[in-house]
């Protein structure tokens, strides 16, 4: 069991038919940690992935029902990938290798909505960022012939997060109820491997593919002040058969959700969520090869299987009027 925290938050400001916005979230952050006996070990043993988005925005009603709007997304990443090494003889102690970085880059967004009636339909689209890393790849505990490559080297990593195009649709069939739906295209693709520079100048696999995710929901006006929620989503995984290994563990998953809203004053309201994931059954069965394309090449071996997973996320919020 773990508990994980994430945090967002928005701010906007709107005078006639213009609008500015000011929003701050972490669109993906994952760790996984193996025990330094695990059969996952020569594949990843600490992992860790955190990002930090800043997206300034502004919207323009064109008319009262159609709206349009664009942002840029100020995205900084930090990533730490670790797992062992084994030295030439199994008789040996591991070895270990630990690859850190961080750095800065931009994308954009757009999108659009239209009002009318008891119908709201949306699109938008935000662009994949190219990230560039800087950061350092330290080698340890390497013996006899490999010893020459411990030490910690200055490199950088590059990689690809995915675009994201999202369509969705809102109609209120009577006062208290309307019905929700949503689909996402995700880009994973770009994400076909972590680029290193200088002085290695490998490519680490990924191949990702491009995945969906579709949802469905209802809110119920119980009062004038509270709402209640609930729905359901299906996700697939970018990750593939063959090419998953234990560093992302995923695999396609249903997301059962429900959630209230409750008007506590005319300038503020509260939030709250509770969510529960489960993911099929999938193999982790990536293999790979330690000191690829010297004399020393290894290859790795993996066959296990990512089983009986299942995930809670609760969520707690406020929404403040001005």
């Amino acid at each position: 069991m773990f508990l994980r925290q994430h945090w967002s938050g928005a701010i906007a400001y709107g005078t006639g038919r213009l609008a500015f916005g000011l929003a701050i979230s972490a669109p993906y952050a994952f760790s996984t940690n193996y025990a330094s006996d695990s059969w996952t070990r020569y594949t990843a043993d600490k992992t860790k992935l955190r990002t930090f988005d800043i997206q300034p925005s502004v919207a323009f009603a064109v008319t009262p029902e159609f709206s349009v709007g664009g942002a840029l997304n100020i995205e900084h990443v930090s990533a730490s990938l670790g797992n062992y090494l084994p030295n030439l003889a199994a008789s040996l102690p591991d070895g270990h290798q630990r690859l850190k970085g961080k750095g800065w880059d931009i994308g954009w967004s757009v999108g659009a909505q239209y009002h009318r009636g008891p119908v709201s339909l949306g699109l938008s689209y935000k662009s994949g960022i190219k990230h560039t890393l800087s950061g350092t790849l330290t080698n340890e505990g390497l013996l006899g012939p490999l010893a020459p490559q411990n030490g910690v080297f200055d490199t950088k990593a590059r990689f690809r997060t995915p675009s994201q195009l999202t369509g969705s649709v809102r109609y209120k069939v009577a006062p208290q109820l309307t019905l929700n739906a949503q689909v996402v295209r995700y880009g994973w693709s770009k994400f076909d491997a972590i680029d290193l520079g200088a002085p290695f100048n490998v490519a680490i696999p990924e191949n990702y593919r491009n995945s969906w995710s579709y949802s469905g929901g209802v809110d119920y006006a119980v009062s004038p002040v509270w709402t209640i929620r609930a729905g359901i989503q299906h996700a697939q995984t970018p990750t593939q058969n063959g090419a998953r290994d234990a560093r992302v563990p995923d695999s396609n998953r249903w997301n059962f959700s429900m959630g209230t809203s409750y008007l506590i004053s005319k300038a503020v309201t509260l939030d709250a969520a509770a969510s529960y994931i489960t993911f099929k059954d999938a193999p982790i069965d990536r293999i790979t090869a330690a000191y690829a394309g010297t004399p020393a090449q290894t290859p790795i071996l993996v066959n296990g299987a990512l089983e009986n997973a299942h995930a809670f996320v609760f969520s707690l919020g406020a929404r403040f009027d001005f």
